[in-house]
């Protein structure tokens, strides 16, 4: 929290980086490095994997850099804190498996109704 208050860190960011590790970067992992480290970030909630998986989750944060990105992700650390990440990740997979249950039920509605009233539903974008 202080590195934060003295400029030196932000909230939302990849992780901080060891001299070790940057000595290693390729040209395209170095765009990292422009930068601040966060307290939180994309590794910090999803890594746990390696240092390769770590690497690859912070160019994707440094690529897809945004308001909507940063504040989703202090939303889903402040859950994983909160909530605990084992409980967090079970939701999850609960949630995405309603959300393909739904999709596919939407599916087949769609084939036994028709091509006409899929076409219907397609333009006004909801469930009639």
């Amino acid at each position: 929290c202080w590195n934060v208050l003295l400029g030196d860190m932000s909230i939302v960011g990849p992780r901080p980086h060891q001299p070790r590790e940057v000595e290693k970067y390729q040209s395209h992992e170095r765009r990292v490095l422009a930068i601040k480290p966060g307290i939180t970030g994309l590794s910090q909630l999803y890594g746990g994997h390696g240092v390769r998986h770590s690497r690859r989750l912070d160019r994707i944060q440094v690529a897809r850099k945004c308001a909507r990105l940063d504040l989703e992700i202090v939303a889903a650390s402040f859950v994983v804190n909160v909530v605990g990440k084992k409980r967090t990740k079970s939701w999850l997979t609960w949630l995405r498996r309603r959300a393909r249950d739904a999709r596919r039920t939407v599916r087949s509605q769609d084939r036994a109704a028709g091509p006409a009233l899929a076409a219907v539903r397609r333009v006004a974008g909801t469930s009639i």
